[in-house]
């Protein structure tokens, strides 16, 4: 009795099983048609995308063909400035002055912003330390959930007070070397007009300081870690941390293809620590030139400092940490100088 019944059972649950295998052989000529068609729909759709973004982010409002990009660390953006504050030291400002542009995305946008400030002597790295460099991390001591949620506001009133500065500094007048474009932020974004587009923080002397601060807030916004939504918002795009650009149209490669107005060849510095973040290069390849002609250079910070370790992107510490890495930039840059300057020397 229980063998019939169990044999019953089994043959209840096969049976369906097997009507639906024969179902899907009379309709699978029909099935794999339509995933064709789907498929090269998509892929029209793609690459007709990417074309676009490549006309919308081809060039930069400038004449410079030096172009400096920083990339995405969290926290070892503060490792970052130690690293300008020696650079300046050893070079001075005049050739960073006369033929280089700042970029930045994610964290490195913060520190492309400090370093041209410091570049067009308004105030120096430290000031830009103190003031501004360490205060996400002593703001993330101070907060009952470290990071988590709150660190977006911090950075949001930090570019704010950085775009005060540099205006009173500069006689209530917008600096003309952010007018000049010497300063661009790259950022992710969800549209599909922006895979990812290049917002030139400087293009206009009527860009208000909350306008500023919101783009600064957006390249550096991680979803549910540094705010509390999926996205931020600027002037109706939904945006998020340039670290996910690398999903995008070809990630860092895209950012490292861009011209300058005059449809120039550029040399462009890529500063990052790249050991640790590997993931913005696309199919995980680091081109050195690009098809339009552009030439990219390197900058590993590993390999200045191969104690530097992931968990350090992290924004916890407070003010001890924040000194301290500030201090290891500075000071390991010191030490292989002459190995910058061979990199420095290649880019120029």
């Amino acid at each position: 009795m229980k063998s019939t019944h169990l044999l019953s059972s089994v043959s209840s649950m096969i049976m369906p099983f097997g009507v639906r295998i024969k179902k899907f052989k009379r309709y699978k000529r029909t099935l794999f048609f339509l995933a064709a068609l789907f498929f090269l729909y998509y892929a029209f759709v793609r690459r007709k995308e990417k074309r676009k973004i490549q006309r919308q982010i081809s060039t930069l409002a400038t004449r410079k063909t030096h172009r400096i990009v920083f990339g995405g660390c969290g926290a070892l953006s503060i490792y970052m400035m130690g690293f300008i504050k020696a650079l300046l030291e050893h070079f001075g400002t005049e050739i960073f002055r006369k033929y280089c542009t700042f970029e930045g995305l994610s964290g490195g946008a913060v520190v492309a912003g400090y370093s041209v400030a410091a570049i067009h002597g308004c105030h120096d790295v430290d000031f830009w330390f103190q003031r501004g460099g360490k205060i996400p991390l002593v703001a993330a001591e101070g907060n009952k959930f470290g990071m988590l949620l709150t660190t977006s506001s911090v950075i949001y009133a930090l570019a704010y007070q950085y775009h005060t500065e540099c205006t009173e500094w500069n006689g209530d007048t917008f600096p003309a070397w952010l007018e000049n474009n010497d300063f661009s932020i790259w950022m992710s974004c969800l549209s599909l007009r922006h895979r990812p587009f290049l917002y030139n923080v400087a293009y206009s002397k009527h860009y208000t300081a909350t306008q500023f601060s919101k783009y600064i807030t957006a390249t550096t916004f991680i979803p549910f870690v540094l705010g509390t939504w999926f996205y931020y918002n600027v002037a109706g795009d939904k945006c998020m941390d340039a670290g996910y650009a690398s999903f995008f149209a070809g990630g860092l490669n895209t950012i490292f293809a861009t011209q300058n107005e005059q449809q120039e060849k550029c040399r462009v510095l890529y500063v990052n620590f790249d050991d640790l973040f590997k993931i913005g290069y696309g199919q995980g390849k680091k081109r050195k030139s690009m098809p339009n002609g552009n030439i990219v250079h390197y900058m590993n910070l590993n390999e200045l400092d191969s104690s530097v370790k992931a968990y350090e992107f992290s924004i916890y510490g407070g003010e001890h940490r924040a000194d301290a890495l500030y201090e290891r930039g500075y000071k390991t840059t010191q030490k292989k100088m002459a190995a910058v300057a061979r990199k420095l020397h290649e880019f120029c």
